[in-house]
């Protein structure tokens, strides 16, 4: 029995560790973010998981304007055959879409910079399907096994995922507000051979834009 014990608790450390996890992980960032120690991780107002980190300086007495870049890619995205080049300029444009038109009820949306105004970027550092972390009922050794041969082959589910950072400051001094780092995950692809199209991440992308949008009306209104 206890060799038993001692042969099953690894194990299952291991078939745990595989589990996907749903934040950003530190190998994972672009570089877009000039500094990620001060990131944590906090539950947005839906409930998902985001890095972020907060000048104490945001708040309405400092800040009712807002003026939001473009979304743009970091670095430049490579099309392949399961994210093709329209699709990630229709993720490009939704979230571009969809950001300004929830930020907009929180803060007031402006071209230039000026007293009490945030500069924001949102970067799109990845479009990807990662391969889908185990269910409860893979986790029992033989079940391992076939779920690793499968990943292998290319077989196992997808999920459609969008990588995220956001920089905002402070549009006349150029002062750090704050920053987050997102993962949002949508829709299960079958395999790597389903394509990803826009669909299959729209539900997670306008979450991401309430959530960003209900994290300023709590900080300056």
């Amino acid at each position: 029995m206890l060799i038993k014990r001692i042969f099953i608790l690894p194990v299952i450390a291991v078939m745990f560790a595989g589990c996907a996890s749903q934040v950003t992980e530190t190998d994972q960032y672009s570089g877009f973010l000039r500094d990620y120690s001060k990131l944590e991780e906090v539950k947005s107002a839906s409930g998902a998981p985001v890095l972020r980190w907060t000048n104490d300086k945001l708040s309405s007495m400092n800040y009712q304007k807002l003026q939001l870049a473009p979304v743009f890619y970091f670095p430049k995205p490579q099309a392949s055959q399961q994210v093709n080049n329209e699709t990630l300029k229709q993720v490009q444009q939704y979230i571009d879409r969809q950001l300004r038109a929830e930020l907009g009820k929180s803060l007031q949306l402006t071209d230039n910079p000026g007293p009490n105004t945030l500069s924001m970027k949102v970067a799109i550092t990845a479009v990807s399907a990662d391969v889908e972390g185990l269910k409860p009922y893979e986790v029992v050794p033989i079940a391992l096994v076939a779920a690793a041969a499968s990943s292998a082959s290319g077989a196992r589910d997808r999920v459609a995922t969008v990588y995220l950072e956001i920089e905002a400051r402070d549009s006349q001094n150029g002062e750090l507000m704050g920053q987050a780092v997102r993962k949002i995950q949508g829709g299960t692809l079958e395999n790597d051979k389903t394509a990803l199209t826009l669909p299959a991440i729209k539900a997670g992308l306008d979450t991401a834009a309430k959530d960003a949008s209900a994290f300023f009306k709590a900080r300056v209104n």
